[in-house]
């Protein structure tokens, strides 16, 4: 029998890098897509952490064309990022960034 954590995880990494090849390689989101939309069996949706039916899923596709579109509005500006500001102030940032 395979874990759920299993399936779970295999979404969370294809997400992920779904993500880094939108945000750091600048790839368009279909071709980011391209290879997780063959993964079989296909990835699970993520959910709202309630313990009933799910109101509503959220697919790979749904999160990588909206960081897309975040990128493009100029809501992701990798750039500009600064892990000082980022990092609540009772986190040590130096033991972050090593």
């Amino acid at each position: 029998m395979i874990a759920l954590t299993f399936f779970l995880g295999r979404a969370n990494a294809a997400c992920i890098l779904a993500c880094y090849m939108i945000l750091i390689q600048n790839w368009p989101p279909h071709l980011a897509l391209a290879p997780i939309a063959q993964m079989d069996p296909p990835c699970m949706p993520f959910r709202d952490a309630g313990y009933s039916q799910a109101d509503y899923t959220l697919s790979i596709q749904d999160i990588a064309y909206g960081v897309w579109r975040a990128k493009e509005e100029g809501l992701c500006a990798l750039k500009d990022f600064s892990l000082e500001e980022y990092v609540p102030p009772y986190l040590d940032s130096n033991k972050l960034s090593n």
